[in-house]
């Protein structure tokens, strides 16, 4: 796989930047510091579909939105944790493959997302 050194500017991929959530009190409570991360590749079948899509067809959904802190893929790192859902789709699209991020857009857009 690919790395990539990139990262959105408008969002920082460390959990929480108060340092006293790092201070040995925070051990006290481990529940505190839990933060769920999913890491994922852009796209699927040789890079023809993008995998950061702006609504989930069908299926199983095993992480609600609400427990969903950090999203990863080669294109970046983005903190959705308190935004709202046209901001999350924001952040999500901005770490899509760059080639699908202007349809992913308009297509939420037209389904009243953004």
């Amino acid at each position: 796989m690919k790395t990539s050194t990139a990262s959105h500017s408008s969002s920082s991929c460390s959990p929480d930047p108060d340092p006293r959530i790092r201070s040995t009190q925070s051990w006290k409570n481990p529940a505190r510091n839990v933060w769920s991360f999913v890491a994922l590749r852009s796209t699927a079948q040789g890079g023809s579909v993008s995998r950061v899509v702006p609504k989930l067809r069908g299926g199983t959904v095993t992480d609600p939105r609400n427990d969903v802190h950090m999203v990863v893929t080669e294109h970046g790192c983005v903190n959705l944790k308190g935004l709202s859902i046209p901001q999350r789709a924001r952040e999500l699209f901005n770490i899509a493959d760059p080639e699908f991020r202007e349809s992913l857009e308009h297509d939420a857009k037209t389904i009243g997302l953004l």
